[in-house]
């Protein structure tokens, strides 16, 4: 399972090599419950004098109030797009993502999201945004071989090896996994880029406290704690033992006949009070709550964004 996963996240890195899509969201959240957002969407240019913009991975916002402006700047492709969410209004797909099958021409969605500001007791405000993977990806993604499964059943009590259990125990640690690498959070996937062996050891810290918070979710108090780190311990052990029998049938999340790139994503929200709980990290100097995201992020299932605060009176 592990060589599955690190299979499908290397066979991402020559795309981001060839460059990068960003998107950039601010936004600014009033008392009343209102909100000026505002998206910057890059794109890098194959070569000085040709654009791609015909090949974008963008589906831009249009109408209901959207302003968009768009230029070139240190040969990236910006496109800025702005607009006022009225109190109690829900936006969707203004982060709205596509690959492009080169043979063809022809686009497939793959990401999309909805955005709203909610108004909850105690005069306070509640952010939230959701990112839906709405693309094709590997049926068998979520998935173990059938010797990784005998294996893995091997390892647990005898009254907790089931194939539900073990289905549970696999999907709930690719997901946190995934996390860990695409975010939210602090993504590991440019330190896996930049700095191989540093991102080798925070990978295995990382999913070392991934899958006893897999345990944990999957098994409650039928595990011990001490259990729960003897187990993880095993399968590290069988893992690097044994590796995966069907790794080279791996798929990445994009399309392989698709000319879409990784895209990064990044947010910084402005809230108008005190934030009281979030999902993000918080910037103690100016008071923002930020994420950095990928957008494959969204593959094993929805990312939900959120930061709650108190209205300021």
């Amino acid at each position: 399972m592990l060589k599955r996963i690190v299979l499908a996240i290397s066979s991402l890195l020559p795309v981001i090599t060839a460059g990068c899509a960003s998107v950039e969201i601010n936004d600014t959240i009033f008392p009343n419950g209102a909100c000026l957002t505002k998206i910057r969407y890059e794109l890098p240019k194959i070569m000085p004098n040709a654009t791609i913009s015909n090949a974008t991975p963008f589906i831009l916002p249009s109408g209901n109030g959207w302003k968009t402006e768009k230029s070139v700047k240190n040969n990236q492709e910006i496109t800025t797009a702005t607009r006022m969410i009225q109190p109690g209004e829900t936006i969707e797909n203004d982060i709205h993502l596509q690959n492009m099958d080169p043979k063809t021409g022809k686009t497939t969605p793959y990401l999309a999201n909805t955005v709203k500001i909610e108004r909850l007791s105690g005069n306070r405000l509640k952010y939230i945004e959701t990112l839906h993977w709405v693309g094709p990806k590997d049926a068998h993604f979520m998935e173990m071989d059938q010797k990784s499964l005998k294996e893995l059943k091997a390892l647990l009590p005898a009254n907790l090896a089931t194939d539900e259990n073990v289905r549970k125990l696999t999907h709930n640690t690719v997901k946190l996994i995934w996390k860990a690498i695409f975010g939210p959070g602090e993504p590991l996937l440019p330190v896996l880029l930049m700095q191989p062996q540093l991102a080798e050891h925070r990978l295995n810290q990382r999913i070392g406290n991934a899958m006893i918070e897999s345990l944990k979710e999957t098994f409650g108090k039928k595990l011990t704690a001490d259990q729960r780190i003897q187990l993880v311990r095993s399968i590290f052990k069988v893992a690097k033992e044994t590796g995966d029998a069907n790794a080279n049938q791996i798929k990445s999340p994009q399309n392989d006949n698709s000319s879409g790139n990784l895209c990064a994503l990044y947010y910084t929200i402005k809230m108008p009070g005190k934030v009281l709980a979030t999902n993000g990290e918080i910037d103690n100097i100016t008071g923002e709550v930020y994420w950095g995201v990928y957008d494959a992020a969204a593959m094993p299932g929805d990312v939900s964004l959120y930061a709650i605060c108190q209205v300021a009176k």
